[in-house]
């Protein structure tokens, strides 16, 4: 919200805390996710709630967590979202007096889900998650393909794992996913490229 790129705002924060290498790859999901989302959740904060929330840093934790509730393949179960997000709350100093409130909005959210999404999405920035501005911008620029460009955008990239061949061999991680379910393939000499 003050204008960083989300690697550079990830690469402060990082910096600035001493936490597992497991959390930092959690904390950068939800952050990549959320920015997914954020033109509707910015909008859902909007609609659920009487007023803007205050501090300023509930709006941008609710947004966060209207966001994870918004994706079309949710990542996490609702009930573990507006568990772990009231729970998180909860142990906020300066947001645990809205953990009531945090826990309706998102009930609220879940109850209305699909009237509350329909409704939204109707709006053309709200649909496509970006500003109407470059909405326009990329359909003067790709007037056959603007919808494929926008969507491409919104798109989670594929992720693309280098194999450590000190330790393993790509034929051996590659079996390895295949048995654990997960569909992957080999890209150049020494990587893998997961579908999801």
């Amino acid at each position: 919200e003050a204008g960083n790129a989300l690697p550079r705002a990830l690469a402060q924060v990082f910096d600035s805390t001493d936490m597992p290498a497991a959390s930092r790859g959690a904390i950068q999901d939800l952050c990549y996710r959320s920015l997914r989302q954020w033109g509707i959740a910015q909008a859902l904060v909007g609609t659920l709630t009487d007023k803007p929330p205050s501090p300023p840093r509930l709006k941008t934790f609710l947004a966060c967590a209207l966001a994870l509730l918004s994706e079309d393949e949710p990542a996490y179960a609702d009930h573990t979202l507006v568990d772990q997000a009231v729970t998180a709350c909860a142990a906020d100093r300066e947001l645990m007096r809205a953990k009531g409130m945090v826990n309706a909005v998102l009930r609220r959210m879940l109850r209305e889900r699909s009237a509350l999404l329909a409704k939204l999405r109707q709006r053309e920035d709200l649909r496509w998650n970006y500003p109407q501005w470059w909405i326009d911008a990329v359909r003067k620029a790709y007037p056959a393909q603007w919808e494929q460009v926008l969507a491409a955008g919104n798109a989670q990239p594929p992720l693309t794992l280098r194999v450590n061949l000190r330790k393993a061999t790509v034929a051996g991680m590659l079996e390895r996913f295949t048995q654990a379910g997960i569909d992957a393939r080999q890209v150049g000499p020494v990587a893998l490229r997961l579908a999801k």
